[in-house]
């Protein structure tokens, strides 16, 4: 069997995203910039199309969460490069859901070259 090409590679991950309902972000930490696909605003409740801000997303969180996904941000660096959380969040219709978010940190090249789905 020959090996698979990028483009299938590709492929692949977009439909596993997808069949799983995985949204995926960006945090460029120094200002704090998200970027988030469609498919991770929808999992806030958000339209595809809405602005989703790294304070809209804090904002989301229960209060008395939030400091579990800020202290995940917060610990990241170059001796902890991944990270998870497991919080609850507020849709905009007032509904409670959990979310399971894992990251990890990207310096330098490689954080200027990455592209969000």
């Amino acid at each position: 069997m020959p090996p698979a090409t990028d483009r299938h590679q590709d492929e692949h991950l977009h439909l596993a995203l997808r069949a799983g309902k995985l949204g995926t972000w960006e945090l460029i930490l120094p200002d704090r910039a998200l970027t988030a696909s469609a498919q991770c605003k929808l999992n806030f409740g958000r339209a595809p199309d809405e602005s989703f801000t790294y304070d809209d997303l804090l904002a989301s969180i229960l209060e008395e969460d939030r400091h579990i996904v800020e202290n995940a941000v917060s610990r990241a660096g170059p001796d902890q490069s991944q990270f998870a959380a497991e919080y609850r969040c507020c849709w905009p219709d007032g509904s409670v859901h959990w979310i399971n978010f894992n990251g990890s940190v990207v310096f330098g090249e490689q954080a200027s070259n990455s592209q969000p789905e």
